[in-house]
């Protein structure tokens, strides 16, 4: 404590409470193909409903992603999930007439789209939430301020309570007419099934974008859209609807207009009363301006030529900006609804490059937790870049200084290819072996290459193959690979029992969601397999589908070639370091050698009691933390673990006994 320089009391208060935190060991993180939802970007989901309105129903092209990922959530309930989508996966947009596309995910939106990046309408009025074809199916309506009797006339009215007029902050303002009604609808049924279906409404949005309601809540249409809308954005200024009062004032400069109908075109600040105008050309490319004093659209987005606006009257005002602000929006008089059918969504297949980019976002531990990295239908080139840059440690570090890999807190899950154990009866032995060694001359799938052997360690997990289950989206039934399940499987036995309990077997390892096996490994062949380190997953009649395996890939022969084990140290390594991090900088003396071991001694005790360990020994004193170790500024701590094994093998021998024979003769000879 700091010395006093005059008389007094001094309180000082030390907390040497700190004990080991528990760490998630049940978190799975998976990347590939989805018909929705957002690009690049980490998803939590806890059940297999919010994977269906989140990523949408699947298809024949994503099925498998969709269904692997259902098939761990019928285990657990922490799955992280990034869609993966080529570049030339579009977002349907309402312009028809300009180029198509991407907009990956809400930060891409928000960051590159949502105010002046938009230049000119390019995409429009309105834009799908998410890329791909699935958005085609959106129609966006709305209805400006406008006739009370035309309004009832709306096929959507009855959805709203009231026709859309000035807003208490536009009236306080000084301004009028700034709001409208929205709705959102799936014109083709491809989000409920069914036609027309209403998916979002609207009411009362407010075309000021510094618009508040009574409780100081954004009412501006593009942020109340950003922020609640599952199936659009607002793209461009709006452009359907008038006001009576003008804010700010910049000079009218090059716009041309031709009247509906005829050839000429209209040019200067006064038009004749009912005209209907068509914006023909677009000159200056800095303001959208049409009257003189007058700016509707701000600092940057500019008219699109096919554009209608109608005159109410002889040299009026017909557009201006509603806000008070530089950064106004573009409204024009609609009397009736405008309706805005979104076209242009397009889906493309997604490459193992695709796939990896989705996968590197799960690489920084510190960032994205993740414990069970599913593969799903990963070719073996995808599988083994996951190996090599996530799950298996390498503390490389990239020229950024960001570490390359978990650095140990994660495993992969890998099935074979699909042409490997799919309808290639008697084969499958063999094909399983060149996908695990044979790096070059594999063409029996799809003519990719197998892991060639490079890949082996235990922070893999690799499983014998494929499951038939039902696709109810669909009606169908489907091939889906098990590495879903498996991790799964790790997942449901941290909630009955704990990370270092083996997953497999009659009691924890029975596999769900499945019809039937593409292979299921007779003894002889479990027998073969076995020894490579890939888990049979086999049928047993009366007990089901079941994981008959708890192997790790790791070729050299120790505790680390199974499951349990490798999680066991995951969650020792994971728990202490973050406990011990609390030590940097304090001073390396037997204070802090002994808080050290009055955390960690009674957490591995702890763990000995639950059945992790067998045994355990924890030096952290001058033997190990010498003057040297300290003059380095280094800490050491030596922690000595004998972990619980599983039983792999039973062997049980019966010896027939004569009826004289007394059992003491014969009992341990």
């Amino acid at each position: 404590m700091a010395n006093l320089v005059s008389p007094g009391v001094g309180v000082q208060e030390t907390d040497i409470t700190t004990v080991i935190p528990a760490t998630s060991s049940s978190t799975a993180a998976f990347s590939g193909a989805f018909v929705w939802g957002p690009v690049n970007s980490v998803t939590r989901l806890s059940n297999e409903l919010q994977l269906a309105s989140t990523f949408g129903a699947p298809d024949s092209n994503t099925y498998v992603s969709f269904l692997t990922c259902s098939s761990f959530l019928a285990y657990g309930n922490d799955l992280r999930v990034v869609r993966s989508a080529n570049s030339n996966t579009y977002n349907a947009q309402s312009n028809t007439t300009t180029q198509a596309i991407q907009i990956a995910n809400p930060n891409i939106y928000h960051d590159t789209f949502k105010d002046n990046s938009n230049l000119y309408y390019i995409q429009g009025e309105f834009a799908a939430k998410y890329p791909g074809a699935l958005g085609n199916s959106i129609t966006v309506q709305v209805w400006d301020t406008g006739n009370t009797a035309s309004f009832k006339t709306w096929a959507y009215s009855g959805q709203f309570n009231g026709v859309p007029g000035t807003s208490t902050f536009a009236a306080q303002n000084g301004s009028l007419n700034d709001e409208f009604h929205l709705v959102v609808i799936d014109s083709n049924g491809s989000f409920t099934g069914i036609k027309g279906a209403v998916l979002e409404t609207y009411p009362y949005l407010s075309k000021a974008y510094d618009a508040i309601d009574g409780n100081g809540v954004t009412t501006y249409y593009k942020n109340v859209i950003e922020s609640r809308s599952n199936y659009i954005y607002a793209m461009a200024p709006v452009d359907y609807a008038n006001t009576s009062t003008t804010w700010g004032s910049k000079t009218i400069s090059n716009i041309v207009f031709a009247k509906s109908g005829t050839q000429g075109v209209v040019t200067g600040n006064t038009y004749v009363q009912g005209g209907v105008y068509t914006i023909s050309t677009v000159g200056n490319t800095a303001y959208n301006l049409i009257s003189t004093g007058v700016d509707i659209a701000g600092n940057t987005n500019g008219p699109v030529v096919g554009k209608t606006f109608t005159v109410t009257a002889n040299s009026t005002v017909i557009a201006a900006s509603i806000s008070n602000s530089a950064n106004g929006n573009c409204i024009i008089n609609a009397a009736t609804s405008l309706t805005f059918p979104l076209t242009k969504g397009t889906d493309a297949l997604v490459s193992d490059a695709n796939k990896i980019a989705g996968y590197g976002l799960f690489a920084n531990k510190d960032t994205v937790p993740a414990s069970l990295v599913i593969t799903g239908d990963a070719s073996p080139t995808v599988q083994g870049w996951i190996i090599s840059n996530i799950t298996t440690p390498t503390n490389a570090v990239t020229s950024t200084g960001a570490t390359i890999g978990r650095a140990g807190d994660a495993l992969s899950f890998i099935s074979p290819p699909y042409a490997a154990v799919v309808n290639t009866a008697g084969n499958e032995v063999t094909n399983i072996t060149s996908w695990l060694y044979d790096a070059n001359t594999s063409t029996s799938f799809g003519g990719t290459a197998g892991l060639g052997g490079g890949y082996f360690s235990s922070y893999v997990v690799a499983d014998s193959g494929w499951k038939y289950m039902f696709d109810k989206y669909n009606n169908v039934y489907r091939w889906v690979p098990l590495n879903g399940d498996i991790a799964g499987l790790c997942a449901f036995t941290d909630q009955v029992n704990d990370p270092w309990w083996s997953p497999a077997g009659f009691n924890r390892g029975n596999i769900k969601n499945a019809v039937k096996l593409a292979w299921s490994p007779s003894q002889a062949q479990r027998d073969q397999i076995y020894p490579m380190g890939v888990n049979p997953v086999a049928a047993f009649p009366g007990n089901g589908i079941v994981l008959f395996g708890d192997k790790t890939l790791q070729a050299k022969p120790s505790a680390f070639d199974r499951i349990n084990v490798r999680r066991l140290f995951m969650v020792l390594e994971a728990s202490i370091a973050k406990a011990a991090k609390y030590s940097l900088f304090q001073f390396n003396d037997s204070f802090t050698q002994n808080q050290f071991l009055s955390m960690v001694v009674p957490f591995l005790t702890n763990i000995q009691a639950r059945r992790g360990i067998t045994d355990f020994k924890v030096i952290c004193d001058s033997t190990n933390n010498t003057g040297y170790v300290v003059d380095n500024n280094q800490f050491v701590a030596d922690i000595y673990i004998k972990p619980a094994r599983s039983i792999n093998y039973i062997t049980l021998n019966f010896v027939a006994v004569g009826t004289s024979v007394a059992f003491s003769t014969i009992v341990g000879s």
